[in-house]
Formats: C-alpha cells, sequence, structure tokens
C-alpha cells in the first residue's frame, strides 16, 4: 500500500537520496517517535500510525490550524525506502528554551506537594495555576499577567479546536511553551492525527476531556457528556472562544481545506476516505452546534 501511494504524488525521495549516498535504513537512528539526526540537524520522519486516514487527518489539521492562526508543524510526504512518512523540519530554534505542558504541570505539582501524575492536571483550570506559578517567579506582576494572558489566550484556542475537530490526542505532551528573552509563546503545534478519532476509529476512547478532571471522565459514558461538562465548568471566555473557533472552522471551511491538501500534494484523496472524513466532521460538527444552542438556552441545564 505505502509504495502505491507514492505513485504520482508529490513526496520528497528519501530512498534514492540515502541510497545514493550509499546510507541503508539500518544505519539510520531513527527513535519510537521518528526523531532522526541527520547532518547534524535534527528531523522527524513519523509512520502512518494506524491507517491512510491519520495521515489525512494530520495534513487537513495543518490547514484548519492556519485559519486560527496558531503556529503549527509543517508537515511533507517522504518515501522512506518504500515506507510512507511524514516528514518535518525540527520545530526548535537555537538561543530558546522549549518546556513541555507535561514539564510545567510536574513543576506545579512539586511545588504544591499533590499526588498526581501531570496527566491528571491537563486541563485549563490546573495549566492556568501552572503558568501563574511559573512565570509569577520569574516576571513582575504586570508582565507575568500579560504572558499568562497571552499562553492561555492560545491555549485555549487550541483546546477548543481540539473539541471542534473530535481530536482525542492533546496530551500534555503535545503542547510545548516556547520561552526566549523577548518572547513566550505557545511553540508549534503537532500530532494532530487522531482527529474526529471517535468516528474514524471504532476502539476510541474519547477521551480528549480537556478542561475535566480525568477521575470524572469514568462515569461518561459517551463523549458527548464529556463535552458538556467542559462548556458547563468553563468561563464565559473558554466558551466564546470555542463559539469563535467552531464559527470559524464550519464544514465549508474543512472541505475547503482537503482541496488545499489535495493541491498542495498533487493528489486527489480516494473518494470512500474523502466522503467518510466529511461524513464524521459534518456528524460531529452538527452535534456541537446541537450542544453550543442549548447551552445558550438553558446554560444551568446543559447536563
Amino acid at each position: 500500500m505505502d509504495s502505491e501511494f507514492l505513485k504520482d504524488k508529490k513526496h520528497i525521495d528519501l530512498t534514492s537520496y540515502f541510497t545514493a549516498k550509499g546510507i541503508d535504513k539500518k544505519a539510520l537512528d531513527i527513535d519510537e517517535y521518528g526523531k532522526i539526526i541527520y547532518d547534524e540537524k535534527e528531523y522527524y520522519l513519523r509512520p502512518i500510525r494506524k491507517n491512510i486516514n491519520t495521515l489525512y487527518c494530520e495534513l487537513i489539521a495543518e490547514k484548519l490550524l492556519d485559519k486560527l492562526n496558531l503556529p503549527h508543524v509543517n508537515y511533507y510526504l517522504a518515501d522512506f525506502f518504500g515506507e510512507v512518512r511524514l516528514m518535518s523540519n525540527s520545530f526548535k530554534k537555537e538561543n530558546k528554551n522549549y518546556i513541555s505542558g507535561e514539564t510545567i504541570l510536574e513543576n506545579y505539582i512539586d511545588f504544591r506537594k499533590l499526588h498526581n501524575d501531570a496527566s491528571d492536571l491537563n486541563n485549563l483550570e490546573m495549566i492556568w495555576l501552572a503558568l501563574s506559578h511559573r512565570y509569577s517567579k520569574i516576571y513582575n506582576k504586570i508582565n507575568a499577567n500579560q504572558i499568562i494572558a497571552k499562553l492561555m489566550n492560545q491555549l485555549t484556542t487550541l483546546f477548543s479546536f481540539d473539541i471542534v475537530v473530535d481530536n482525542d490526542d492533546r496530551s500534555c505532551n503535545n503542547w510545548i511553551i516556547e520561552e526566549s528573552k523577548d518572547n513566550i509563546s505557545l511553540s508549534m503545534i503537532f500530532d494532530n492525527e487522531y482527529m474526529l478519532n471517535s468516528y474514524l476509529d471504532d476502539g476510541s476512547l474519547n477521551s480528549f476531556a480537556l478542561g475535566v478532571y480525568p477521575e470524572d471522565t469514568e462515569h461518561f459514558t459517551y463523549y458527548i457528556d464529556i463535552i458538556k461538562k467542559y462548556i458547563r465548568d468553563s468561563s464565559s471566555e473558554f466558551i466564546d472562544k470555542l463559539i469563535t473557533v467552531y464559527n470559524t472552522l464550519s464544514i465549508d471551511v474543512f472541505i475547503q481545506c482537503i482541496k488545499e491538501v489535495e493541491e498542495k500534494f498533487q493528489f486527489i484523496i480516494p473518494s470512500e476516505n474523502k466522503e467518510l472524513i466529511i461524513n464524521s466532521y459534518k456528524k460531529h460538527y452538527e452535534l456541537l452546534g446541537q450542544i453550543l444552542a442549548e447551552y445558550k438556552l438553558h446554560p444551568s441545564r446543559l447536563i
């Protein structure tokens, strides 16, 4: 399937490149995340983790993030010894510090002497507290508040994106803060391949649940309840952001993003896959629209 998929498609031919240099696949040290160091530079060569739909979803998500002006990794298709890989350059720059959400939350856990894992605190309320703990120690109150407000604006946009596209894989290792002397900001976004996972994968746990304490999620049978709880328990600012992202990423915009992917890589997504992805997005988008409409009418009766 891999070799056939690459046929007549716009991709980087790494097979020919390395073969011409007398380098075989075994000589290239690639870790479990697809990271490879070559010629003293860092790259990522991610394999298709489940099926071809996850590859399409990653590429579509990249275009959707553009509509929200969120920074993201740029992916390319690559032929890596007959295997399809998603290739990207390392987004890390010299003279900048990169700190994962996991580290930020773990530092807060240590400070509060909590008995939790970082994943337990991967919700907007605890992230806000953890960011406040980190930056209030470094900057004066005014500057710290400005930094925290900026980061929370970016993160709520990202988490709203995850809800709108049904992405169930925004763990605290899948968001990173980029720090430098002059700027602190959300770093490049990556790992969006499990978009629409509730519809495209029968085995999905529907566990994105951002903004909901993990110990609560075991009481929900359906992710609908998780979304409702997120909306019910969130501040008005977070809900307003979700509504803005929802309106921005309309069904028409989603279909346009698919066309942009096809134009970029010079291929047409097979009609069966495209129909499944579009119909899944329509179902989720309409469902979320119903929940938001219900909230507007009766906020306190959402669950």
